[in-house]
């Protein structure tokens, strides 16, 4: 079973290092989202990372611009340690130029970057629907100009992070599946900070910390009847 933490922030949590470890030594995988805004040095020297699978470290640069170096500081940490790690930045239509620049600079220093598309209204218009072609060309370039910086290995741990991440690499994928078949409940399911194990529709199937607790996935065949976007479905990515 893979698992996925996310948050919140992960590295907030004071036994992250145990806990990571735990799970893989109970045969489980595990990888991550962070905005890395913390420092790396004692994750990437303490963890076991032969079931450690990734790190998406989110770049929030409307937010984080001034912070870019320590950025880039705590993504290398990790990257020498041997614990794959890429990048995600959403392209925000409003800043969209500006925020290629920054990717640029960023895979310059040995970062792994890959685009992120918005979704949502902005100035009239429904997105990921609305960028426009060059746009999402200009994400393809980007894309693959920084796959050209990974050894082969990691090109191997990309293609895996691929298989497993539901949002990675979602420029090119599409938009809402409504009406195709849902697999929530059977191929992943979120656990909540309290513990609660729920389907994509917040629907609970009990708790971890419940006694005699087991996960019953789910066998149905049904299509999807949900028009928002939901970010618990690989569908939809």
């Amino acid at each position: 079973m893979l698992f996925h933490m996310t948050g919140g922030e992960p590295f907030l949590v004071p036994n992250l290092i145990d806990l990571v470890n735990e799970l893989q030594s109970m045969g489980h995988y595990v990888s991550m989202n962070t905005n890395l805004t913390h420092p790396t040095t004692n994750f990437s020297q303490n963890i076991n990372k032969e079931n450690f699978l990734f790190i998406n470290a989110s770049y929030h640069y409307v937010y984080r611009k001034e912070l870019i170096n320590p950025f880039i500081k705590n993504y290398m940490n990790l990257r020498k340690a041997g614990i794959f790690t890429y990048t995600t930045i959403v392209m925000l239509p409003n800043l969209i130029d500006e925020l290629f620049s920054v990717a640029d600079k960023l895979i310059s220093h040995g970062v792994c970057v890959l685009p992120k598309l918005m979704r949502g209204r902005d100035n009239g218009k429904e997105y990921p629907q609305d960028y426009d072609f060059k746009q999402l060309e200009r994400m393809s370039t980007l894309t693959e100009k920084s796959k050209s910086g990974l050894t082969n290995e990691e090109k191997v741990q990309l293609e895996r992070a691929f298989l497993y991440n539901i949002s990675i690499d979602d420029w090119r994928m599409g938009t809402h599946s409504i009406g195709t078949r849902c697999f929530d409940g059977k191929r992943y399911i979120r656990i909540t900070e309290t513990g609660d194990v729920v389907f994509c529709n917040g629907i609970s199937m009990g708790n971890v910390y419940e006694k005699n607790f087991q996960f019953q996935f789910c066998n149905t065949k049904k299509a999807c009847p949900y028009r928002t976007d939901n970010y618990l479905c690989k569908k939809n990515f």
